[in-house]
């Protein structure tokens, strides 16, 4: 019997896995698939940490990006990590007076450094092959990047080096009370530990539901382009909102890796777990890039993913023992690359020592039971 199985093989789980192995727990992974093959691997690799809406979810990928330095350390392989920046190109003084109340609203959170905010000669000093109707710009030094298939393979090759045991294809059927302990039925067959993690991503909502819980997780399917490599156009990660020609809701995001690789993206596509890779979505997310940075009309596309990203129903992420439930707890992102870091961590001091970080408070599963 494991003292304690994560129900999920992505950033989230293997962090979580891996936070509580070095606090002594036993641990066992159940990956419903394989490890790496989801949307972890399929992230941009933006630690896009200040542009985040200034709730829960501003502070906690804040003290993610605050901790990643020191895991990443941890971990054997610096994962391409690297404060990179970001900035948010604007075309208009509509957006520009947007941008700077947020700004003000997000300066309430603790962490928050602040946007700089560049007139249309300071931007092009930062990317000088910027389109001509950008107008203006707020830039986040202190952002970051990283690789997250190299990182989600160094979380898992240093879990399992440090005892955790992981099962690929281990679909979870069922879960029910053996006792004091929980019992679950897989594919690969029956495991029994004392503590439980739901950490299955989009489909954490249907993991709960085996134990009458109702954890509203919405889907959010996504492409996501990455170039052959090319000449360098940015240091910072660049995303663009665009007007409403763009119909699916997608904002254009560039990141240029230490490769040369630009990595595309993302079109959003609510309540799918659609991963087909389609023309429209590669058309949208091509002439977006193009829209920002002409040089790259016609670039030349080495890969192309789709992933499936869970969205909790409030758009605040889900860290927590769920009430009613001995020993079984959720941790469900917004953001998952971005948490993955903190939420680990964060996971395991609250299970095995019963103490959630402040800032974790409202991010508990208990806001969904019913009154």
């Amino acid at each position: 019997m494991s003292e304690c199985i994560v129900i999920g093989g992505g950033l989230i789980g293997l962090s979580t896995a891996l936070h509580l192995r070095w606090l002594g727990a036993s641990v066992r992974v159940l990956e419903r698939a394989r490890i790496g093959d989801g949307t972890s691997t399929r992230a941009s690799g933006w630690i896009s940490a200040h542009l985040r809406t200034p709730n829960e979810l501003l502070s906690v990928v804040l003290a993610s990006l605050e901790y990643f330095p020191e895991l990443i350390a941890r971990l054997d392989d610096d994962c391409a990590f690297g404060r990179c920046g970001s900035l948010v190109v604007l075309d208009s003084d509509a957006q520009l007076e947007q941008r700077r109340l947020l700004d003000i609203e997000q300066r309430n959170v603790a962490g928050y450094g602040g946007a700089t905010f560049l007139d249309r000669r300071q931007v092009r000093d930062i990317v000088p092959g910027i389109a001509d109707h950008i107008t203006a710009g707020a830039y986040f030094a202190g952002d970051a990047q990283v690789d997250p298939g190299r990182l989600v393979r160094a979380l898992h090759r240093v879990a399992t080096g440090a005892g955790v045991i992981v099962h690929e294809g281990a679909d979870v059927s069922t879960i029910r009370r053996d006792g004091a302990d929980w019992k679950l039925e897989t594919t690969i067959g029956a495991f029994t530990a004392e503590t439980l993690v739901n950490a299955a991503g989009a489909w954490a909502g249907t993991v709960a539901e085996q134990v009458g819980f109702d954890l509203p997780i919405v889907p959010i399917a996504g492409q996501l382009l990455v170039s052959v490599p090319v000449p360098r156009i940015t240091e910072p990660c660049v995303i663009y909102q665009p007007d409403p020609r763009f119909g699916n809701r997608f904002a254009c995001g560039v990141r240029q890796a230490q490769d040369g690789r630009l990595w595309l993206g993302t079109t959003y596509r609510p309540g799918s777990y659609d991963t087909a890779i389609t023309a429209e979505d590669t058309r949208t997310i091509l002439t977006g890039a193009a829209t920002i940075f002409p040089a790259l009309s016609g670039v030349e596309v080495e890969r192309a993913w789709a992933g499936v990203r869970p969205v909790p129903a409030d758009l605040v992420p889900v860290y927590g023992a769920v009430p009613g439930l001995d020993r079984f707890y959720a941790a469900v992102p917004v953001a998952g690359l971005a948490e993955c870091a903190i939420a680990g961590k964060a996971m395991a001091d609250i299970v095995l020592r019963g103490s959630p970080a402040p800032m974790l408070e409202a991010c508990s599963p208990g806001r969904f039971a019913a009154s």
